[in-house]
């Protein structure tokens, strides 16, 4: 029998897969978040559990004892890429680790390419051959600023020492016109002076002697009229003596001319030769007498007036060479404060010679440092470079399991990153819950012990406390507290249950260690607990899921030492430890169960 169906179009059938398609992912969504849920909330009960379940203090140890509970992590190192001066980028032709791998010292991770090792250490051989020229040149540079940085400094020496006779020398030349104008005026002082008191005082009537020549004259002339009656001369025409006025005011007489004729005799009057030698010589002396009076009076008169002019003219002088002295020191004391300027100026310049000098010095010295180690940081590089990349090759520093390998083929490395992260056995940490109510009394440095089932006891130091609380219900809220184990740590491995005590005096610790191993194992509270397969205490944080165990991780019967089944690899995926890893320097794991999740 044959059934007809009807086909459909194209366009129906990719509708209704395009439906089935939508359907399928909205279900396969809803599972995931479902399962991510029961997985999120049967980890939070597990958490809770373990914390709720930590050992009671040690009530035989004494007082201020505190007794934690947690989960021990075994140290991580990471190896970055160092070489982040590079600017070429080196390409990786093979990696050869892959995460779980076990590796020792020395062993390979990576390869780069010989183009690009070449290309690389070129570019760090002429950044040293620069900074080798650059240095060459500092020191010619420096060499050259000390000697004219000396040459500066003692140039302001010098001129500090000749300031001062600078300084006199100018305001000497600035005063000398004033001076020069003074004593002008000190001359002219001396003639408005001399002026003055010949008017004042007659001056030149003294000194042309006009009183004592005419005293002279008047008595000659008297004598001479004298004789003239005794000698009963008759002839009065040959002699004038009528009175004549003086130019000073007084009524002095004196003769106007002398006599007159052969010997001014009158008619009839004869006498021997010698009185007429008298007389004649006697009329000579006051024909002379009269004439010198006469000139003296004449000088003395026109001295008289030139004394008066002379006198307005000193003064009118005086006057103008006084205002010059004014305006003169006036310019002088404008010069003076220049020349002071210049002086201050130049001893501050000296002053400060000798700083600027250390200062240059200090400049050039820095700057000349600056390229030495520059060129010592290119050296170092390239010598870096070699030891880290040289063959071609990059090496493991140390032994561990790889839990990351951050450097894939046919890549290029560049910058500072992250190249492999590998555990180390030799650095193992305890991450503690300690209640709010006993973390007060704990801090940074303190000392703790340590008890470990199975594995025996440990000495440790609390390195770092959390401020973050966790709360495990609403009435309990405590403090992740990490302790850094001493001593022999490379039989332990993560995730292993650990007591600590914190508030343990040095005798008390010496004493839990001379206690016999099987008793000290795990505390007296613990001594009849329970233990699962892995030598844990049930029901105290022993059991812990399998998802929370760090990679590695495995039970006590397999003994130290042993590979996993997965034959060294890690169980869980790389991308999941790469969204996990802690961060540089933390000894804290994923999943240690130490911390809560968000944290």
């Amino acid at each position: 029998m044959k059934f007809l169906v009807k086909k459909e179009g194209p366009a129906e059938e990719k509708g209704k897969a395009g439906k089935k398609r939508v359907i399928i992912l909205w279900a396969a969504g809803m599972i995931i978040i479902a399962a991510s849920a029961a997985v999120f909330l049967f980890t939070r009960l597990k958490k809770d559990e373990r914390h709720t379940n930590m050992p009671p203090a040690m009530n035989g140890l004494g007082e201020g004892v505190v007794g934690a509970s947690g989960l021990t992590a075994v140290g991580m190192l990471e190896e970055t890429w160092d070489l982040d001066f590079l600017q070429t980028a080196l390409y990786v032709e093979e990696s050869y680790l892959s995460m779980g791998d076990e590796v020792e010292k020395g062993d390979v991770v990576f390869k780069v390419s010989d183009g690009t090792l070449e290309e690389a250490r070129k570019e760090l051989e002429n950044m040293v051959t620069e900074a080798e020229l650059a240095y060459r040149q500092g020191v010619i540079d420096y060499e050259t600023g000390i000697i004219d940085a000396w040459v500066t400094n003692e140039n302001a020496a010098v001129n500090k020492k000749y300031s001062q006779a600078q300084y006199d020398n100018a305001a000497a030349q600035a005063g000398k016109n004033v001076k020069e104008l003074e004593k002008q005026a000190e001359e002219a002082r001396e003639l408005v002076d001399e002026y003055t008191k010949s008017v004042n005082e007659d001056y030149y009537r003294t000194y042309y002697k006009i009183d004592e020549r005419y005293q002279a004259y008047y008595e000659h002339f008297s004598l001479l009229m004298e004789t003239y009656e005794k000698w009963d001369i008759e002839d009065g025409e040959a002699l004038d003596v009528s009175p004549r006025e003086t130019s000073s005011g007084q009524g002095e007489k004196e003769p106007d001319k002398a006599m007159a004729g052969n010997g001014g005799m009158g008619g009839g009057y004869n006498e021997d030769e010698t009185l007429l030698s008298v007389y004649n010589q006697l009329d000579e002396m006051v024909k002379q007498e009269g004439e010198e009076y006469k000139t003296a009076l004449e000088n003395y008169e026109t001295a008289k007036r030139t004394a008066q002019e002379g006198l307005e003219k000193a003064r009118s002088e005086l006057a103008v060479l006084e205002a010059e002295i004014v305006s003169a020191r006036t310019e002088y004391e404008k010069q003076l404060i220049a020349c002071k300027s210049d002086y201050e100026i130049t001893q501050a310049q000296s002053d400060n010679a000798q700083a600027v000098y250390e200062v240059t010095l200090e400049s050039l010295e820095e700057t000349l440092t600056s390229l030495k180690n520059e060129k010592a940081d290119a050296e170092e590089n390239l010598a870096l470079f070699e030891e880290v990349i040289g063959d071609g090759y990059f090496y493991t520093p140390s032994a561990g399991t790889i839990v990351m390998n951050a450097v894939r083929e046919d890549s290029y490395l560049s910058g500072e990153s992250l190249i492999i992260a590998y555990s180390n056995p030799e650095i193992v940490s305890v991450t503690a819950s300690v209640d709010q109510s006993d973390i007060a009394g704990i801090g940074i440095g303190d000392s703790v012990y340590v008890a470990i089932s199975g594995y025996g006891n440990y000495q440790g130091k609390v390195t770092m406390v959390n401020p973050v609380t966790q709360a495990q219900s609403q009435s309990s809220v405590t403090y992740q507290v990490t302790v850094a184990l001493e001593g022999d740590v490379s039989a332990l491995d993560s995730n292993l249950t650990a007591y600590v005590y914190f508030g343990m005096s040095d005798e008390m610790m010496q004493e839990m260690q001379n206690m016999p191993q099987d008793i000290q194992d795990v505390p007296k509270e613990m001594q009849n607990m329970p233990q699962d397969d892995t030598g844990n205490p049930k029901g105290d944080g022993g059991n812990i899921p399998e998802s929370e165990r760090m990679p590695g991780n495995r039970p006590a019967a397999e003994g130290i030492g042993s590979a996993p089944e997965t034959g060294g690899r890690l169980q869980t995926g790389e991308s999941e430890w790469k969204e996990s890893m802690p961060q540089s320097g933390s000894n804290d794991f994923p999943g240690s169960g130490g911390k809560e999740e968000g944290q």
